[in-house]
């Protein structure tokens, strides 16, 4: 699901890329992992200022596993 979102991100599908990365956020356990998943979909959606916003949070809140 993760590579879908990235894949309908790059082409510019926005709601499909948006679905499919919520879809994936539910069951990826590794917070690292969904905080860089979401940075790339919203770089790809041409956000990412956002998307590397939620991932230096997500590194803040997680330091210990960075």
């Amino acid at each position: 699901v993760a590579r879908r979102a990235l894949a309908f991100a790059r082409l510019g599908q926005t709601e499909e890329a948006k679905r499919d990365l919520t879809e994936f956020c539910k069951f990826e356990n590794h917070p690292a992992i969904r905080a860089y998943v979401s940075a790339l979909v919203l770089s790809y959606l041409g956000h990412s200022e956002e998307g590397l916003k939620q991932l230096d949070e997500g590194v803040q809140q997680h330091r210990q596993d960075a």
